[in-house]
């Protein structure tokens, strides 16, 4: 096999920190041990175009399902509806942006250091409330009291 000389074998971490991703690809295949069936997210960083790896493994209590904490929230984070089925989650998630949060994380197996998709967010974030102006202070006679009649009262 050719190997050019400017190939790599390992790939530099990049700094930890939030990133803007599109999930190019995603599809069910088989764990690394080959026991089980998970769900693997492809990202691409927008900046750079290095490509990331997410597995989602099934949920212990639901062994048919995928981690609901975890597709819920990567569902938020990329503006998808809720999804009713794998095949549902994995069309909804292709091609759809959100800022994923890379971290270092040293695995003792290996004895190296990885990048790791640690959290999801989307890309512009919920409007917050903002105050429209200072209350107004109300004020009726003198002692601060307001007077009301009883022909005042909608009942």
């Amino acid at each position: 096999m050719y190997k050019s000389e400017k190939t790599k074998d390992e790939f530099e971490l990049i700094p930890d920190g939030v990133y803007e991703a599109v999930a190019s690809d995603v599809k069910e295949r088989p764990s690394f041990d080959g026991t089980s069936v998970q769900l693997e997210i492809v990202w691409r960083l927008v900046s750079n175009n290095r490509v990331f790896f997410d597995h989602i493994n099934k949920d212990k209590q639901f062994p048919t399902d995928y981690s609901h904490w975890k597709v819920s929230n990567i569902l938020f984070a990329c503006g998808c509806p809720d999804a009713n089925s794998t095949d549902d989650l994995i069309k909804s998630l292709k091609g759809k942006k959100a800022k994923i949060t890379m971290t270092s994380q040293f695995y003792d197996k290996t004895g190296k250091t990885y990048n790791r998709i640690t959290d999801y967010s989307p890309l512009k974030t919920p409007v917050e409330a903002v105050p429209v102006g200072e209350p107004k202070e109300v004020k009726g006679k003198d002692d601060g009291a307001i007077d009301v009649s009883s022909d005042d009262l909608p009942f």
